[in-house]
């Protein structure tokens, strides 16, 4: 699934959204984030076991306007962006990844 990652905020009107995006999946019994691009220089990319993967939950508040999820793993929180659909259908596809390995 491909996902815009959330660095964080930035002051100052004309800053750049700071962001990567990428490709979200499981695979092999692992939760994958391969980075493609990015607009700050950071890359995010994890390949983690599943077990690692704590929470996967849609977000209450927007990001930049645009309903979001997350993934918690190991403690630390990666906001997510559908790059098209709602976030619902992206958190309801990674738990039934989950569920499946």
């Amino acid at each position: 699934m491909g996902v815009y990652h959330d660095h964080g905020v930035v002051a100052g009107a004309m800053a750049v959204w700071p962001r990567c995006w990428g490709q979200l999946q499981i695979v092999g019994g692992r939760a994958v984030y391969r980075v493609l691009g990015t607009s700050d220089g950071r890359r995010d990319d994890f390949s983690v076991p599943v077990s690692a993967v704590e929470e996967v939950k849609v977000n209450r508040l927007p990001i930049r306007g645009r309903a979001a999820f997350h993934l918690r793993i190991n403690g630390k929180v990666f906001n997510f962006i559908p790059g098209s659909g709602m976030p619902i259908q992206y958190v309801e596809a990674i738990e039934q990844w989950l569920l499946a390995k």
